[in-house]
């Protein structure tokens, strides 16, 4: 039996989406990781939805394809804002929190890197990202999550609902700001609709921007309608 805590953000954004009367058919995602559980609701709820993954860390990538499990297609690179190789970061017993974003300055916490390729969603999907649509792009990358978004501006205008991980509280320097992010994705003709998933002793919380002609106020974790939450 998979854990609730673990379905939680997949289970959020399939809840949203309901109220909304909206459904994706192609969902792309910024870092698999280990536990990726929100596909398995978004397959109970949408059955013919389409994925596409990028998973950097090489272990990681190489187990799922080796596992098969993964339903779609899988990419063994980090999304940027540029094409390069980059140091990935990661624990040993945490590979599932790997970022191109120094991991924990404490010193009693050991991190280990490996040299990983870095691409844009611009560059990898930007020729065929209009074939499947309506589009959730699914952020989750451990602090690269502007530099992504920075990297598909022509990408993202095919895309209707953006769940992002924002994190507060980071383990480090470098990582992301969710004033910064909340910025971006309002400059690029997103309104934030709905926030779950709440991690508060990271600082963490899952937020759901939506295109304006999707949101509904009366579901909107920030009534606010201004010029800064993009209303």
């Amino acid at each position: 039996m998979v854990s609730k805590l673990l379905r939680r953000s997949g289970i959020a954004a399939v809840h949203i989406s309901r109220l909304l009367g909206w459904s994706p058919k192609m969902v792309y995602q910024a870092g698999i990781g280990l536990h990726w559980q929100e596909i398995d609701c978004f397959k109970e709820c949408w059955p013919d939805l389409r994925f596409v993954g990028c998973e950097p860390h090489p272990h990681l990538y190489s187990s799922l394809k080796k596992s098969g499990k993964y339903p779609g297609e899988i990419h063994p690179v980090a999304l940027g804002d540029h094409v390069k190789t980059a140091t990935l970061y990661y624990r040993q017993r945490h590979r599932d929190g790997s970022s191109l974003n120094h991991l924990y300055d404490k010193e009693n916490v050991t991190t280990k890197q490996v040299e990983v390729e870095v691409n844009t969603l611009d560059n990898l999907f930007g020729a065929t990202v209009g074939d499947v649509k309506p589009i959730l792009l699914w952020l989750d990358c451990e602090g690269s999550e502007l530099d992504v978004i920075k990297g598909g501006k022509e990408f993202i205008k095919h895309v209707d609902m953006i769940n992002v991980e924002m994190t507060g509280k980071p383990p480090a320097d470098g990582w992301c700001k969710p004033w910064d992010v909340h910025r971006a994705l309002i400059d690029y003709g997103f309104v934030l609709q709905y926030i779950h998933t709440f991690r508060s002793h990271q600082g963490q919380y899952d937020a759901v921007y939506v295109r304006p002609q999707m949101f509904r106020l009366e579901y909107s974790c920030s009534p606010c309608r201004c010029k800064d939450c993009g209303g």
